[in-house]
């Protein structure tokens, strides 16, 4: 009587085991099928990768015997002129990229399961088939009785190269000398950046002159602008222009240019093309923004304005004082410009800007408070007037030997 029940249960279990079996071989065969789509995914963008790199690949370097003795080994050599190449693209000052490079005898390499071939040798299929060449950077260094003469060699459409003797002994000083002369081959502008930030200005204006004769127009347009702004350093303001705009007729939208051309612009006193062109800069680039920089041209182009411009001038001065309210040349010019109205209501103006630039800060401008104390003046407020002139002879006791003895009646 009690086996039928017992019977019923076994059957429950098996059914609910082979469920169970089902599920689990289902989860497994699922897992081993996203593994595998994870890595052939995975391959698939290493490969890729590969292809769309534009880095170069710097070959073990040929050394001679004496060389190689000392533990200077071909690949040694290589890592060392990679290395020093590194460092002098880290020092050059610039927004550009510098050209991407790797060691042959490190590149990420392994095989694929299955074909019997490397991510290597894929790739370099792949690549001849589409036309696609990996730059690589090859060489020799030859011992001779008057140094070491090296040739380097750059593969590409057109391979270059390079034959230089070098009359250093010292293997650190050889490995300098080689790495400035491939990273000229390969870098150009990079190269002229780095001579730049050393002060190396006895070679810098003929790595320009190999960066402005290259076919990359970046090469070209960063070089234009690095030499705008040598020639500027040294005072040749026309010639500095000149070359800021070879380098925006290659590239209008070039900010940093027209950063620079605004700078250039108000060392040489031309304060209105310095504000167009840094209001252009930072339109294209804002985090080329300088408030304290544009509040200066904005006061200094409010300077320039006659007295036909007086609503003008005192448009440009609020948004100067808007841009840096610590510009006290700003604020003294407006507040004598509301002064020049000769109205109760400018010279009221003129009282609240001298107010708002004193407050909460101590200023040690003798001017300020002098022509503060004008202002009071002509508003009536004498002992105020007083105060404030007493201020400025404090600072500058010789400053003026004007002084307030009366008032106006307060208008």
């Amino acid at each position: 009587m009690n086996k039928q029940p017992q019977n019923h249960t076994y059957q429950r279990i098996h059914v609910i085991s082979q469920n169970l079996i089902a599920v689990f071989k289902f989860i497994r065969e699922f897992t081993v099928s996203l593994t595998v789509t994870a890595v052939a995914v995975a391959l698939i963008v290493i490969v890729v990768r590969q292809l769309l790199q534009n880095t170069i690949v710097v070959q073990p370097i040929a050394v001679p015997q004496s060389m190689a003795e000392k533990g200077f080994t071909s690949q040694v050599t290589g890592q060392w002129i990679l290395d020093q190449i590194i460092q002098m693209q880290n020092q050059a000052e610039t927004v550009k990229d510098s050209q991407a490079l790797a060691q042959q005898w490190q590149q990420f390499d392994m095989e694929v399961p299955g074909s019997g071939l490397s991510l290597q040798t894929i790739g370099q299929v792949l690549r001849q088939s589409l036309g696609i060449e990996q730059r690589q950077i090859s060489g020799e260094i030859v011992e001779t009785p008057a140094g070491y003469l090296m040739r380097f060699r750059i593969s590409g459409d057109p391979p270059t190269s390079i034959v230089t003797q070098t009359k250093y002994l010292d293997v650190s000083h050889l490995y300098t000398d080689a790495a400035q002369h491939v990273m000229q081959m390969i870098d150009p502008f990079i190269y002229a950046a780095y001579l730049y930030a050393s002060k190396d200005y006895a070679n810098l204006d003929a790595a320009l002159q190999v960066s402005l004769s290259s076919k990359d127009v970046d090469n070209q347009k960063f070089a234009y602008n690095l030499m705008g702004s040598r020639l500027d350093e040294t005072g040749q303001y026309h010639a500095a222009l000149q070359a800021y705009k070879e380098a925006l007729n290659i590239d209008p939208s070039f900010a940093i240019v027209h950063r620079n051309m605004a700078n250039t612009h108000y060392e040489y006193r031309d304060f209105k093309p310095a504000l167009a062109d840094y209001r252009k800069a930072v339109k294209l680039k804002r985090s080329l923004r300088d408030d304290i920089f544009e509040s200066r041209l904005l006061e200094r182009v409010a300077a320039t304005l006659n007295k036909s411009q007086h609503i003008k001038k005192i448009a440009l001065l609020e948004q100067s004082i808007k841009k840096n309210p610590n510009n006290l040349v700003a604020a003294n010019t407006l507040a004598m410009a509301y002064y020049a109205s000769a109205t109760p209501a400018g010279y009221q103006k003129a009282a609240d800007i001298f107010a708002g630039s004193a407050a909460n800060k101590e200023i040690k401008d003798h001017e300020f408070y002098w022509l503060w104390g004008n202002v009071l003046k002509a508003l009536g407020k004498c002992e105020l007037a007083k105060q404030k002139h007493n201020a400025a002879f404090k600072i500058k006791p010789d400053f003026s030997t004007e002084r307030i003895t009366d008032c106006p009646v307060n208008p």
